[in-house]
């Protein structure tokens, strides 16, 4: 995964970066490319071991509500033997591992999608790692998915620009995309002097563009935040690009 510097998204983000009531909402929106970058087995294993503490069977078939609903499995010619941990817990069932957002993870199309997510929010946010965060974290948007960003964005009472959505479109082609969601669990929310209570997530995954554009918006006590909000504001162009990290290799 690799962060694509966008001017136009990062303005954006800005404007949309606003003190409502006592509430200040930070809203970043990025773009990651999943091309290859570089080789990098090393988060794959540590999800693949995850999952496997966690009881996931991945040949389970899917048993939530919306499955009838996910698009079919795609099938990718990624060369990915599983290991033979991985192996083993097929053998064995578990309510846990009944189905997951994603579709069943012995899919390879469905583990790289939730492999390309948690490589987002780590590159997101370097000094944090979610790859404990589990694949049921996870909601599969469907129907509008504009529509249902519009509406968090709305209920956290942020002023949209109309620029937003023709903006959106050019980048990711939402039509094309699954999209997910994800209110960040208490435990990733840092426990600090921020005043962070919130974090709402949008990802929008394009297969074909080969690209996820990532939405978040974080909610805090305005409480000691004004001088913070105005240094934000003040210096919204200093963002640090972030590394390339390996692609994931399946």
């Amino acid at each position: 995964m690799k962060y694509c510097e966008r001017p136009e998204l990062s303005d954006l983000s800005h404007q949309l970066t606003q003190l409502v009531a006592d509430i200040e909402v930070t809203v970043s929106i990025e773009l990651y490319t999943t091309k290859p970058a570089s080789s990098d087995k090393r988060l794959i294993r540590t999800l693949d071991q995850q999952l496997a503490d966690a009881g996931f069977v991945l040949e389970s078939p899917i048993s939530f509500t919306e499955a009838h609903l996910l698009s079919p499995p795609t099938s990718v010619d990624s060369g990915f033997k599983p290991r033979r941990s991985s192996m083993k817990r097929r053998a064995f069932s578990s309510p846990a591992g009944a189905g997951t957002p994603f579709g069943p993870l012995a899919d390879v199309g469905n583990m790289k999608q939730y492999a390309y997510l948690i490589a987002v929010l780590n590159a997101s946010d370097p000094d944090r790692d979610f790859s404990a965060l589990q694949p049921t974290s996870f909601r599969r948007r469907l129907g509008d998915s504009l529509q249902a960003l519009n509406q968090t964005l709305t209920d956290l009472g942020l002023q949209v620009p109309q620029r937003l959505w023709p903006v959106i479109e050019e980048e990711i082609s939402p039509s094309e995309c699954k999209v997910y969601s994800l209110n960040l669990p208490q435990q990733y929310i840092q426990d600090d002097d921020t005043g962070v209570f919130g974090s709402q997530m949008f990802f929008f995954f394009n297969k074909r563009r080969k690209r996820v554009l990532f939405i978040s918006m974080v909610s805090r006590s305005a409480r000691n935040q004004v001088e913070d909000f105005d240094y934000i504001h003040n210096h919204s162009d200093t963002r640090v690009e972030h590394p390339v990290i390996g692609e994931l290799e399946f």
